[in-house]
């Protein structure tokens, strides 16, 4: 699938949501869980000229709370912003990106969180909840068995 995103960087460039033929997993310490990226959308915010990146993301197991799953999203985000964005954005747009908001979708459903990128990095600040802030970044550099 690294190879898809790289080929559909030249319909991102244009405009175009990038959707994937085959899911790539990625893997979280927050409860041992696997998220499968299942498609990848880059909109272009004409009023600000900035990006927002969307990533749609199949977990397993699906989270058991509301808390959980946003830290899941936050270490998702965290660890495989780079990873993602590298592979969905050409290069010259990088540095207008604004926000990385990745999606839980569970049949019908989905549930995300927009995180926005300061100086390259995911922020939690709010309206990501403080108490859950903590957990999200010892997840994210916590060792992958």
């Amino acid at each position: 699938m690294r190879q898809l995103l790289g080929v559909c960087a030249a319909a991102i460039a244009l405009g175009a949501s990038c959707g994937t033929s085959s899911a790539e997993t990625f893997r979280l310490a927050t409860g041992k869980t696997s998220v499968e990226l299942l498609n990848v959308e880059v909109h272009r915010v004409t009023s600000d000229h900035t990006i927002d990146l969307v990533a749609v993301l199949s977990p397993k197991p699906v989270p058991k709370s509301s808390d959980d799953a946003l830290v899941q999203l936050a270490e998702f985000c965290l660890r495989y912003k780079d990873e993602v964005v590298a592979l969905s954005v050409p290069a010259p747009e990088r540095k207008t990106m604004n926000m990385l908001v990745p999606l839980y979708q569970a049949g019908n459903q989905q549930n995300g969180f927009a995180f926005q990128l300061r100086g390259g990095k995911c922020s939690l600040e709010a309206p990501f909840p403080t108490a859950l802030v903590a957990k999200a970044r010892s997840a994210a550099k916590a060792a992958l068995d």
